[in-house]
């Protein structure tokens, strides 16, 4: 189960660490307007937080069999298809709301930022 834990947790940060940076990447090409560049940003971050909450809702009902999780697994270690719909899609869907939280964080964060900001 830990292992499992494991290879969740790299497959969805591996992909959150994408986004976050194509997210910067846009920051940064807003950086002349610096309102513009955190308003982009907490927008962004928000349409990630909303993404990966509904990965989270879909998780305990995907295939077990098509996750990136799976593929990562050695033969030996798949748990048995019964067990692992429910194993692997529970896991999933806590490390989904978890990063879901903290890209909601994250959009907070910036938008807050560019209150202050948007009164210079």
């Amino acid at each position: 189960m830990d292992r499992i834990r494991e290879l969740a947790w790299l497959s969805v940060s591996r992909a959150c660490g994408f986004a976050t940076l194509a997210i910067f990447t846009v920051m940064i090409a807003l950086s002349f307007d610096p309102v513009m560049a955190a308003k982009s940003g907490a927008v962004l971050f928000l349409i990630a937080a909303v993404a990966l909450w509904m990965l989270a809702r879909l998780a305990p009902t995907r295939n077990p069999r098509r996750t990136e999780v799976w593929y990562m697994l050695d033969p030996h270690e798949q748990p048995a298809s019964v067990a692992a719909q429910r194993v692997i899609g529970t896991i999933m869907a806590e490390i989904y709301r978890r990063f879901a939280q903290w890209a909601l964080a994250a959009g907070i964060a910036l938008w807050l930022i560019s209150l202050p900001l948007s009164w210079m």
